[in-house]
């Protein structure tokens, strides 16, 4: 997905959110259409990157598992789309469909943990370097978790304890992901600007959104606050349309390796 998509969506949802051009439904279902075009899409550009490394190379298992975890969320918000159009519904969570992006969530985890084992193991790059600031940007966002959710999800309500802590999944998710993220883009940037960070700079921001928009949709959507029409609903698209992107540049970046 190059990055004009994402200038195109910020467009067409401003329009469509300002105007309140489409029933509430139909927005949602718009939005996981697009959600689902742009997992798809850089489903198939993480498989691409895949096929330049041998299959021995423990590289090439991060590639496919950032397909695989893609695909999941490309499933989950399928289903969503398709079950908020033919019943004319909101889907609220926790459904089918979310066990298909939770799946998803623990796939990319297992991706951004195996790719900084990686590097690290092979010293491909000096992971220590701004370890100290991935650190600290870490703590940020774990603390921008506990602001959003622990107060007032956990404390806030009177919804037993069980269901407050399947609010908390997604959001718990996204801080860890962002964590191996922040490290790998930073170890990146060690390398002088490397155009490798830029993937992972993507990443991060995606995931750090991800974290504000399931945070805030976890408060909202507990008290029974949450509609389609909320402009937290931009967030999860533009995160999806971000690793898009991401999976594009690195793809990019592949071609440009091999012709050099």
């Amino acid at each position: 997905m190059p990055f004009y998509g994402l200038l195109i969506y910020i467009l067409v949802m401003a329009v469509i959110h300002s105007f309140r051009l489409l029933p509430e439904t139909r927005v949602e279902v718009f939005n996981d259409a697009v959600i689902t075009g742009a997992c798809l899409l850089g489903a198939v550009n993480f498989y691409r990157v895949s096929t330049f490394f041998i299959q021995q190379d423990a590289a090439k298992r991060i590639w496919i598992l950032a397909c695989m975890a893609l695909s999941c969320h490309g499933v989950g918000h399928l289903l969503y789309s398709t079950t908020t159009f033919f019943s004319n519904e909101i889907t609220s969570f926790f459904s089918a469909p979310d066990i298909f992006i939770t799946l998803g969530e623990f796939i990319w985890l297992g991706c951004f943990g195996l790719y900084h084992h990686h590097l690290v193991q092979n010293e491909f790059v000096d992971c220590n370097n701004y370890k100290s600031i991935g650190n600290i940007i870490a703590l940020f966002l774990a603390a921008l978790f506990i602001l959003l959710n622990f107060y007032p999800i956990l404390i806030i309500g009177a919804d037993p304890i069980w269901k407050k802590l399947i609010f908390l999944i997604y959001p718990l998710l996204d801080v860890v992901i962002a964590y191996f993220c922040v490290h790998l883009a930073l170890a990146f940037f060690s390398m002088g600007r490397s155009p490798l960070s830029k993937p992972c700079s993507m990443l991060v921001c995606a995931y750090a959104l991800f974290l504000i928009t399931d945070s805030m949709y976890s408060y909202y959507d507990m008290h029974d606050l949450y509609h389609p029409y909320l402009w937290i609903n931009i967030g999860w698209g533009l995160g999806y349309l971000l690793v898009s992107h991401a999976s594009y540049l690195q793809l990019k970046l592949m071609k440009q390796m091999e012709t050099s």
